[in-house]
């Protein structure tokens, strides 16, 4: 291989990586707490190590929204996979306890929601994480929603974080 060709696959690469910035900026500002945010970061991690792109920018990928609507009841995350011909939908919400549990009526909505959420056909899993889960294993916690998104891609070991691969290659793949 050329040199110039390590250079356009560089560019390319960095090219690839703005626009998942990009995407998932409005995510992040529609975040509601530090937590939320940290796991868009590794969400967008572990995506990118295990080459899965945004939908926004391609005709397949990952939709990822922050505070979706299903119903009358709103969630932190849902995501959207447009890989396979089998469209899944995972529901993920991330449990702090200054913003979830703190009084009897909103356990009540969150059991209500979580109760509407799997029942629905629409949705494949709904995910709940502890905000100590995301600060302590923000990575793995991406992980595990991924193979909730593509369980084929996770039995074949192909959704990393930065502990199983060498990140910095995986981010400039210059050889």
């Amino acid at each position: 291989m050329k040199p110039t060709d390590n250079v356009i696959r560089f560019i390319a690469r960095c090219n690839d990586l703005t626009l998942q910035i990009r995407g998932i900026h409005s995510c992040i500002n529609k975040s509601e707490s530090p937590i939320e945010q940290i796991f868009i970061v590794a969400l967008l991690v572990v995506m990118d190590i295990s080459r899965i792109p945004l939908k926004a920018y391609y005709n397949y990928g990952i939709e990822v929204k922050a505070q979706a609507n299903f119903g009358d009841y709103r969630v932190d995350f849902a995501l959207n996979s447009y890989v396979s011909e089998i469209k899944r939908t995972v529901v993920v919400e991330l449990d702090g306890h200054e913003f979830h549990d703190r009084t009897e009526k909103q356990r009540r909505y969150e059991k209500e929601r979580d109760r509407y959420l799997q029942s629905s056909d629409d949705i494949n899993a709904v995910l709940h994480y502890t905000g100590k889960e995301i600060t302590d294993s923000p990575f793995n916690i991406a992980a595990d929603v991924l193979s909730h998104l593509f369980p084929e891609a996770s039995n074949a070991g192909m959704i990393l974080t930065p502990h199983d691969s060498d990140y910095e290659d995986s981010i400039i793949p210059v050889r």
